[in-house]
């Protein structure tokens, strides 16, 4: 018999006394859910009038509210780690479409998050269908295994290598640039390739060695002079070739010592001697 208000004074004034006179003086239905800092519990009260008073259904749902706030604390910690990492990040759903990209995806693809979220990479990228990214997404959603690859982009210039980790509820791909490390392997094939015409033009044999003294190079002349294709050759070490057999630990030691003492009076040098019996 007595007033809740006098059981609970601290009350008085707050949210839910405030929903409580609501429901009474508009004879209406009120919903309530908050944090009662006197109880120190989130609460769900249903409220309902009627010409005796107030019929109220209290629910406890703090774990319910707790277990939010760490989620959502936990994605915006993920959020954050994910904003300091060096390479492109993004999360599509099932159906592909984007949910998050970082900044160095934006930068690296040149267009905003808030362009993006909610759209099929292949929408916004449709002449990357069939491309290898396109079948490794598939792979990886299809089978939920997590897959690998690099593909050149061309229409960005960009040469990408995809780290793709499949869930339930789509793909998380890391996106590393690596078009500035590609753009020199081609550079460098392609210097290779011209040194090696300039060489099978010349007229006299020329012979390369790595620096365990094995054979890495072998132009046409020396084949002509030696007999040995480059197939045949490669690899083979020096001194076990053209050398006559009398100098060959001779010629062993010489060229190792020149390989790794590199002793400058000896570059740019000519040095004739007999290597053939």
């Amino acid at each position: 018999g007595k007033n809740i208000w006098e059981c609970f004074p601290e009350t008085v004034g707050n949210e839910i006394y405030t929903a409580f006179q609501t429901a009474m003086q508009t004879q209406k239905e009120v919903f309530y859910e908050g944090f009662s800092s006197y109880f120190k519990r989130w609460t769900e009260i249903s409220i309902y009038p009627s010409a005796d008073g107030l019929v109220i259904y209290f629910r406890d749902v703090t774990a319910k509210r707790l277990a939010e706030m760490e989620a959502q604390r936990s994605q915006e910690q993920y959020k954050t780690l994910i904003e300091r990492i060096s390479d492109a990040f993004i999360a599509v759903d099932n159906e592909f479409r984007y949910t998050f990209l970082n900044k160095q995806a934006e930068e690296l693809i040149h267009k905003k998050a808030e362009d993006l979220i909610g759209k099929s990479v292949w929408e916004v990228f449709p002449d990357a269908v069939g491309s290898d990214t396109y079948i490794a997404f598939q792979k990886a959603m299809k089978e939920q295994v997590y897959v690998s690859n690099t593909d050149h982009y061309p229409a960005l210039e960009l040469w990408q290598e995809n780290h793709i980790y499949p869930s339930k509820d789509g793909l998380s791909v890391f996106i590393r640039n690596i078009s500035g490390q590609k753009k020199n392997e081609i550079a460098a094939r392609n210097s290779e390739e011209i040194r090696r015409i300039i060489m099978n033009a010349t007229h006299d044999a020329i012979i390369c060695v790595d620096n365990s003294n094995n054979i890495i190079f072998w132009n046409n002349q020396a084949e002509r002079l030696f007999g040995w294709s480059v197939e045949e050759i490669k690899t083979t070490p020096f001194h076990e070739t053209i050398v006559p057999a009398a100098y060959r630990k001779f010629a062993e030691k010489g060229v190792l010592h020149y390989l790794h003492a590199r002793h400058a009076e000896d570059l740019n040098r000519v040095i004739e001697t007999t290597v053939v019996d």
